[in-house]
């Protein structure tokens, strides 16, 4: 990072600063595992080529490179201590969908609208790898929800393995799928009871006895003003924040809501929805499924576009459910992106749908409909 030359105190504080306080969250909070961004920055003077996480990591050439090889230290010294455990990724120049200054195409037109000289290095022969932040979300994403998932993609990903390599514990087959454990089951009701959560920086609990029951078969809307506490109640609930105080049960038996059983009950469908740069396809079975080629999968893929009332304009496209639908479903209106949100919480065949505004980008019609279809979906989840 050259901007690191000249403003070395930014990065002490993000990076060095911000990655301590992370690290004592972790220590006063337990977490199962931090995973964090490195960088490729940290092999600094090292030839070796290509890179190895068993390279020489003790000569950078930057003050951003010292910060981040810090942050592994850290995160290291952490790990003994407090047995937290830690993986660093080390990634390589990472790029957004505006870019960054640095890349030729933006620094060039600049330039060029300026009317001044275009700067080359090494004659105009020098090369360089970005990496596009869909990218690493995916596989990042990929692997930690379900390494099996991982061959679906192509490019980029064929550096996932190596990343896999990392994140499986010491002892197991590298290449054993990680299955997620079946959704627990109910009959009656989940109940949330006397729960009470605080934001660490708050003057006051946002929830102080909150209760809340969702019967079985039945649709429950959580109302109330802006900054009531609404999303707060349903993080607790999916297991995102860890209540202060308060007991969850299922069918009156209580239960931990960090359990990955328990979490599996719950599809949920924000307003804004995260889009892998790949298929429709891969966006509705992102993290879920068997090998792609499995007859019953597309089958079920179909089933959810038509239920999230999408089929219609995916038989308009060449390729179907194959179509790539570009950097963050660039290709896709936001009524198109929402609707494909929803079927890939259908496809998770979930017992309980949670929509958080997922509705929004709809007109009052389409709306309308799709909370008819969703509604006749009562008593038809497992």
């Amino acid at each position: 990072m050259r901007y690191s030359i000249d403003h070395p105190d930014a990065y002490i504080e993000s990076n060095i600063v911000g990655f301590f306080n992370i690290l004592e969250a972790c220590r006063h909070y337990p977490v199962e595992h931090l995973v964090y961004a490195s960088s490729s920055s940290v092999y600094g003077n090292n030839a070796q080529a290509p890179f190895s996480t068993d390279a020489k990591t003790d000569e950078p050439i930057s003050l951003y490179a010292a910060t981040k090889k810090s942050d592994e230290l850290f995160a290291h010294a952490y790990s003994a201590l407090y047995s937290t455990p830690t993986t660093s990724l080390r990634f390589f120049t990472v790029y957004g969908p505006y870019g960054r200054p640095d890349m030729f195409v933006y620094s060039a037109t600049e330039k060029l609208l300026a009317g001044k000289p275009i700067q080359l290095y090494g004659g105009g022969l020098c090369r360089r790898d970005f990496t596009n932040i869909d990218d690493i979300v995916e596989g990042v994403g990929i692997v930690s929800n379900s390494v099996s998932y991982a061959h679906y993609f192509e490019g980029s990903f064929n550096r996932v393995e190596e990343i896999d390599r990392q994140l499986v514990t010491e002892g197991e087959d590298d290449h054993a799928p990680v299955k997620d454990p079946e959704p627990l089951v109910f009959t009656e009701d989940i109940r949330l009871e006397n729960i009470r959560y605080a934001y660490p920086t708050g003057d006051k609990p946002v929830l102080d006895g909150a209760n809340m029951t969702i019967p079985r078969n039945k649709s429950v809307g959580i109302v109330g003003s802006s900054g009531a506490g609404k999303t707060t109640l349903v993080d607790v609930m999916l297991g995102l924040l860890e209540a202060q105080s308060g007991t969850m049960r299922i069918d009156g038996e209580k239960v931990d809501p960090t359990c990955r059983s328990w979490q599996r009950l719950f599809a949920y469908i924000p307003e804004n929805v995260f889009m892998l740069t790949g298929s429709i396809f891969d966006n509705v079975v992102f993290g879920q499924v068997e090998p792609c080629d499995n007859v019953n999968v597309r089958e079920r893929v179909w089933a959810a576009l038509e239920t999230a009332q999408l089929a219609d304009f995916v038989q308009t496209l060449e390729r179907g459910f194959d179509t790539e639908i570009g950097e963050a479903g660039v290709r896709l209106s936001g009524g198109q992106i929402q609707r494909l949100g929803i079927a890939r919480a259908l496809f998770s065949d979930a017992p309980i749908l949670v929509l958080d505004e997922a509705t929004s980008a709809l007109d009052y019609d389409a709306e309308e409909a799709l909370m008819e279809v969703v509604t006749n979906l009562r008593g038809k989840r497992r």
